[in-house]
């Protein structure tokens, strides 16, 4: 019988060195069932080329200009567009800075086909966020033993176990993220369908410390998404809420903030004035574009009822 079909995309751009790592620990995986897609968005670092000759299994997607983790959204479409005419049964969103354990897709998908009411699965992420040896990824699988999973509210992004037929009702990044929030945007969908997010202890690394944008520009895009995933996904007045909150957080001196941790750093890089210009600009890019956030809003309700309907086919009479 042949297993469910993988299709595992991985978003580029100037990131050669890093697919150096992470992609031999995903074509060398146990599971015999899958292909491996890059979208990469116009690197300028020889990543099309290297790809060429050090890795012909793998599916090259090419974009015209940098569009950011969007380009994903590529997968739905360009495989039929171009002789591919399987469709997949999961979708592995795999980050470019991850070295996987060889069983990362097999233990998935016996987990997913058992279990109906999981719409997305993540790994354990070792070095998610403090630096840890890669040699500790070796250690973790030597040990490993037997499946286990627990439920979460949220799975990093950058390894992010799909069911396929989830994306296709609910639909999958919105580019108007660019980067930052879009999976936080994902996983909401998710978990108003009614599906569950789970994290399995199959083990994974991730190099913790590189990072393909500046933090200026990360600093941005996090405050402007924030604000616009809360006016898309719950309120106008709870986007206007958050954007106060995020203002407070990134210019008040009196308010304690854990500068050793990464999503704080982006809500506060710098100087408390260039907090401040880049919260207004934030604030100013969500006013001009409200009326497109306005229109996404509508279509998520939409969204998020064919993904119940995706589930109550999928589950009914299933004990749960």
């Amino acid at each position: 019988m042949k297993q469910p079909l993988v299709y595992i995309v991985i978003v580029s751009y100037n990131g050669r060195h890093n697919l150096e790592y992470c992609l031999p620990t995903l074509v060398s995986q146990d599971y015999p069932n899958f292909k491996i897609f890059i979208a990469d968005n116009n690197s300028t670092d020889n990543t099309q080329e290297w790809l060429k000759h050090n890795h012909p299994e793998v599916y090259l997607i090419k974009q015209d200009k940098n569009i950011g983790m969007a380009a994903m959204n590529e997968v739905l479409t360009w495989p039929a567009e171009n002789g591919l005419p399987e469709i997949p049964d999961y979708i592995f969103v795999a980050g470019w800075d991850l070295k996987f354990d060889r069983r990362c897709i097999s233990h998935a998908v016996e987990l997913m086909n058992e279990k109906k009411d999981i719409g997305l699965l993540g790994f354990e992420v070792i070095g998610l966020f403090d630096w840890a040896d890669p040699s500790e990824l070796d250690s973790r699988s030597a040990n490993w033993r037997k499946t286990e999973f627990f439920e979460t509210d949220w799975v990093p992004g950058a390894c992010s176990f799909y069911r396929a037929d989830l994306l296709r009702a609910v639909g999958f990044l919105d580019p108007a993220y660019f980067a930052y929030a879009e999976e936080d945007d994902m996983q909401f969908r998710v978990k108003e369908s009614n599906f569950k997010r789970v994290i399995i202890n199959t083990p994974c690394w991730q190099n913790v410390r590189e990072s393909a944008i500046p933090l200026a520009v990360a600093s941005y895009l996090s405050m402007r998404n924030t604000i616009r995933f809360q006016i898309k996904n719950r309120s106008l007045m709870q986007g206007l809420r958050t954007a106060l909150l995020i203002l407070n957080n990134a210019c008040n001196p009196f308010v304690a903030l854990d500068l050793s941790k990464r999503v704080n750093q982006r809500m506060r890089p710098f100087s408390l004035w260039s907090n401040f210009m880049i919260w207004a600009k934030a604030f100013l890019w969500n006013l001009v574009n409200l009326k497109d956030t306005l229109n996404a809003s509508r279509e998520v309700v939409n969204s998020i009822n064919r993904g119940k309907q995706l589930f109550d086919r999928l589950n009914s009479g299933n004990n749960k």
